[in-house]
């Protein structure tokens, strides 16, 4: 049986989701015991809870900062992960393979663990999934990745708990010519740079201070010093690949540039 954590819905609709989700969870015969944060119980103390009553693998459902909350706490145990994303249930697409509530709960059902890496942002920091910037101007940015020192301009970024940041540089195209393809194509005179860079020891500096949301929450602003730990957390996934495609991921430094035309 499985030890749910779950968070009190902030809408009608999450509420929703929710329900749907236990449904589902009923009808593969994994439902378990349910328990929900509140002001006075937080994620840690029913966590407690839940290994005081011997259950080996905790299962958080609801928003993206709720399930880093209960990963980050496992990371480094022995304890096994599951989650359940409400309001995307792709947000963890890129960890455990999972894109819809139903092949949730068919990972849930079957088991299938892999220790994934989770990164730890300088002083106290901890996340596993993927985090996001988004800048309405260009900002300058410098990134010291492993032993290599990249500047390049940067529109939106992202930055993954397996040390892979991509960084999405947004160019206007001037002319007559592209004056008349925007005018019959919206945005059709925009072209988007996208820079990959993977690393262990990473350093993020912008020329101004920018902030990285996990879900709809602000997490960390910039500068900001990051390590990749390798192999953290034991988290359920779909398929058996997903732990070498981690692990694969966290070592070395590498470098991949596309650039898209709009």
């Amino acid at each position: 049986m499985y030890y749910y954590i779950t968070e009190p819905p902030r809408s009608r609709e999450v509420q929703q989701a929710e329900e749907k989700v236990r449904e589902l969870l009923i009808q593969a015969g994994i439902a378990g015991e349910f328990v929900c944060t509140s002001p006075t119980r937080g994620v840690e103390e029913l966590a407690e809870m839940g290994v005081a009553k011997k259950y080996t693998t905790l299962v958080a459902i609801g928003s993206e900062p709720h399930l880093n909350t209960l990963g980050t706490l496992l990371a480094g145990t022995s304890y096994v992960f599951g989650a359940l994303p409400i309001t995307r249930p792709d947000a963890l697409a890129s960890v455990n393979d999972v894109r819809t509530f139903e092949e949730g709960v068919e990972a849930l059902k079957f088991r299938r663990v892999h220790a994934v890496p989770v990164c730890r942002i300088e002083p106290n920091k901890f996340f596993f999934s993927e985090l996001h910037l988004q800048s309405s101007h260009v900002t300058n940015v410098r990134i010291r990745i492993n032993d290599a020192l990249v500047e390049t301009p940067c529109h939106a970024m992202t930055f993954t708990g397996s040390g892979q940041l991509t960084i999405e540089h947004r160019i206007e195209q001037r002319g007559a010519a592209s004056s008349l393809r925007n005018f019959f194509f919206k945005d059709a005179s925009v072209n988007v740079e996208r820079s990959q860079f993977q690393g262990n020891v990473i350093a993020i500096e912008t020329s101004q201070p920018l902030t990285f949301h996990l879900g709809a929450e602000a997490f960390v602003r910039t500068p900001l010093a990051a390590t990749i730990i390798p192999n953290s957390l034991k988290i359920i996934t779909r398929r058996d690949t997903l732990a070498a495609l981690s692990d694969q991921k966290s070592e070395g430094t590498e470098v991949v540039f596309q650039t898209n035309n709009w």
